[in-house]
């Protein structure tokens, strides 16, 4: 029909054309129609298929595909499949504008937004109260809508997010997730898991020489293990109430010097401003020279730096105290048993204890000794006892005191006149003499043949 182009029409399906044989009407009927394009768009993803689209033209109802130019009868109803193809009761392609009227020709979009039927949830992990229940933001046809917790609704595959934390919270005591937002990308149930927690505020103090490094706090954060550095000023920390959490107790890069914490285990009950004192330590080793020798006090083990410790010794019997000897800033070395030292350093205290040695000699004879630079002599019938120190070598010498006694052995079993010993343990020896009955017999002898040899002469003299 005349005024008609590419875009709007008046058109018809009727026959146009004929031949006249008789009298009769002929009715054309002419449609209003406009060129128009269906189509479509799908905000997010997934596997959907394309939707069918209803509309009229030449006054019938007709099913096409999107993406097509199309006639359509104007001022008529058009319709497109809602939700899409492939769609189920947990996941859809939705639309909230799928039919309309066709007023004019050009473009018809309508807006799918991929859905996900999901409900949202949220736990709290350790208590406390004051708090609120957490409010959800999602999108819903592409707009920002709030939910209450436990509603089951249709949301658009996008963002959510959680109230974090939660309402009641303040600077000092919260309630916060790790997971309180995410994208919503299937169907089901979104859980916001909502740790309890107080703020801690930690630094460290040291009594004496600063710590040679940090230490650090080992604790739970929203139910995760977490470590954090200390230092000499606050630094803040969130905790899970009712958790431990703990410091490093010990801190040392040397053998013999520590720096130790006074308290190092805490319990998360409430805020707190906590202050983790450590003393610096050094290590003092008080022995003796010789296992078994005595007894010293204090032990062994770490002192505080820059304290005074009394040192004594006890020797066991046989043995003697003869000297400490001291290494280290502020040790002692001396002869007093009783002393003091002052721990500015790792101290090495060795208290020096000699041993017995009792040398006997009895009747008949004398024992000579040597060691070292010492010699002496042990009367007969007589002990003298000396202390030397743990390991020396004594060098013995048994002596007659006259002819008429001779050397018998020692009370160790050995029998030569001159014997060497090493002195470990209190240790008694004697050297046993006996007579010299060989000689004094030759000598009875001889004497009893002078006797008969002067008894003869006479005895001739007299005749």
């Amino acid at each position: 029909m005349i005024g008609s182009n590419e875009n709007e029409r008046w058109y018809t399906n009727n026959e146009t054309n004929g031949i006249a044989e008789k009298p009769k009407i002929i009715l054309v009927i002419y449609y209003h129609q406009f060129s128009v394009n269906f189509t479509y768009k799908v905000i997010g993803g997934g596997e959907y298929k394309e939707p069918m689209i209803n509309f009229i033209q030449f006054g019938k109802n007709v099913d096409g595909k999107p993406n097509y130019l199309v006639w359509v009868d104007s001022n008529t109803k058009f319709i497109y499949q809602n939700p899409l193809p492939n769609s189920n009761e947990n996941e859809r392609w939705y639309s909230l504008n799928n039919e309309g009227v066709v007023e004019k020709p050009g473009e018809v979009l309508i807006i799918y937004y991929h859905q996900y039927y999901v409900q949202f949830k949220y736990e709290i992990i350790n208590g406390g109260s004051g708090y609120l229940p957490p409010k959800i933001t999602i999108y819903q046809f592409g707009k920002k809508i709030i939910l209450n917790p436990d509603t089951y609704i249709w949301a658009d595959e996008n963002i959510y997010n959680f109230t974090n934390p939660l309402i009641g919270s303040n600077e000092n005591e919260r309630w916060y997730s790790l997971n309180s937002e995410g994208k919503i990308d299937k169907a089901g149930i979104y859980k916001a898991s909502y740790y309890h927690q107080y703020l801690i505020n930690i630094k460290y103090s040291v009594i004496g020489k600063d710590l040679p490094k940090y230490p650090i706090l080992y604790g739970v954060s929203s139910g995760k293990n977490i470590s954090k550095e200390i230092l000499r000023e606050f630094v803040q920390i969130w905790l899970d109430s009712n958790t431990e959490f703990y410091v490093t107790n010990i801190i040392q890069e040397r053998l013999n010097e520590r720096w130790i914490a006074l308290n190092f285990r805490y319990f998360v009950t409430k805020p707190e401003n906590i202050v983790i004192d450590y003393q610096h330590q050094y290590y003092v080793n008080i022995t003796v020279n010789f296992k078994g020798a005595g007894n010293v006090y204090p032990l062994s083990g770490w002192y505080n730096a820059g304290s005074t410790l009394l040192i004594s010794v006890y020797p066991n019997n046989g043995w003697k105290f003869y000297k400490w000897i001291g290494f280290g800033n502020g040790s002692y070395t001396g002869f007093e048993r009783n002393a003091s030292i002052i721990v500015n350093s790792p101290i090495e205290e060795t208290a020096i204890l000699l041993v017995s040695l009792k040398i006997y000699s009895t009747s008949g004879g004398i024992v000579k000794y040597s060691y070292e630079n010492e010699t002496g002599e042990v009367k007969e019938n007589a002990m003298k006892e000396i202390f030397v120190l743990p390991g020396t070598e004594i060098k013995l010498t048994a002596e007659p005191a006259s002819i008429f006694f001779v050397f018998k052995d020692w009370n160790l079993g050995l029998k030569e006149t001159q014997i060497k010993i090493i002195v470990d343990k209190p240790t008694e020896i004697m050297a046993n003499f006996d007579l010299n009955y060989f000689l004094i017999i030759i000598i009875l002898l001889a004497v009893a043949i002078f006797i008969a040899i002067i008894l003869i002469i006479r005895r001739k003299i007299s005749l």
